[in-house]
């Protein structure tokens, strides 16, 4: 090796001296390895390590296993959680069915409270209207009757065809409201 400075040759020597006590100082360390068997227990760590990574190379067939079952396992998981969020979707959707259907009861239980109060103010009403009914059924007998002796009231009769109902009486009784057509 040739070193060269602008200062001297002292500089290049010690460096070359020191390279050469580098050098026989590597080999006795390389001749005392090789006699104490380093250099073995490296070769045999090194054979190892190569056997470890072919054995490695061989349980992957049992690591391939694993990766189809790890798979599966997710897919079950994630059916699960979807059954899950489904049951939850579904215990709200009855709840909200539940409040509908205690509102609904609720409108209609006042519903009918407001019928049966509507059926006693309309059954005055009611009561009215059937005396007169009866009031009306019982003026139109007496014109037919009257339309059998008076000819203005047989024109009346005939003129709106007022006219007896078939399963009517001669004579309606109290009880009776019959019907007149007018």
């Amino acid at each position: 090796i040739v070193i060269r400075e602008n200062g001297g040759s002292n500089r290049c020597g010690e460096i070359a001296k020191d390279l050469v006590v580098a050098r026989a100082t590597i080999k006795e360390v390389v001749s005392d390895a090789t006699n104490e068997g380093i250099v073995t227990a490296s070769i045999n760590k090194i054979m190892e390590d190569y056997t470890t990574e072919d054995s490695a190379t061989q349980s992957s067939g049992l690591e391939n296993i694993h990766l189809p079952l790890a798979l599966l396992a997710l897919a079950f998981a994630i059916f699960l959680f979807a059954q899950i969020s489904s049951l939850g979707q579904n215990g709200r959707s009855m709840r909200w069915q539940t409040e509908n259907l205690d509102r609904q009861i609720g409108s209609l239980v006042e519903s009918e409270k407001n019928l049966g109060n509507l059926v006693k103010q309309r059954e005055a009403l009611v009561e009215q209207s059937q005396q007169v009914q009866a009031r009306y059924t019982e003026m139109l007998t007496d014109l037919i009757k009257l339309a059998e002796t008076d000819s203005d009231a047989r024109a009346v009769v005939e003129k709106y065809k007022i006219q007896r109902q078939q399963n009517q009486q001669a004579t309606p009784s109290a009880a009776e409201t019959p019907q007149p057509t007018p």
